[in-house]
């Protein structure tokens, strides 16, 4: 009963922080693009089966934990931002990835400390400079 008293509280208190609007003071859990929130829930969702799914396989081909942490964190990593992108159809700014890798590594904390740096380092969250290509003007030759 205590038990799951206990998760409900937790799953109360993640939905209160989760909301996009949520804060006191200055103080955002989420901040930025909101559509980016339910990706990342996915893939950390995914990546935490699979590392259950790697430490539960037969002893012969069981990772060690280590190895399944280290797995799934890359795998989160990885996949975090691909799978955000293709969601909000945009390039992600460098803020965005960072956050979203920071997550993967110390959830909440992570992305918390990120958004520390890059607002201490505003010039360092950007998008990459598009290069405009020229046309290329064809000669004939007649």
């Amino acid at each position: 009963m205590k038990k799951s008293m206990s998760v409900a509280a937790l799953a109360a208190a993640l939905v209160m922080l989760l909301t996009p609007d949520a804060h006191a003071g200055d103080f955002q859990l989420i901040r930025g693009d909101p559509q980016l929130v339910a990706p990342s829930v996915a893939v950390g969702v995914g990546m935490t089966g699979a590392y259950f799914a790697l430490r539960n396989r037969s002893p012969a081909h069981r990772l060690s934990e280590g190895g399944a942490i280290g797995l799934t964190t890359v795998g989160c990593m990885a996949l975090t931002p691909i799978v955000s992108g293709i969601v909000v159809q945009r390039e992600l700014t460098r803020r965005e990835v960072h956050v979203m890798m920071a997550d993967c590594v110390v959830p909440f904390i992570g992305g918390w400390l990120m958004n520390a740096y890059f607002d201490a380092h505003p010039e360092r969250d950007s998008v990459p400079v598009k290069v405009a290509l020229r046309p290329r003007h064809h000669r004939h030759h007649h």
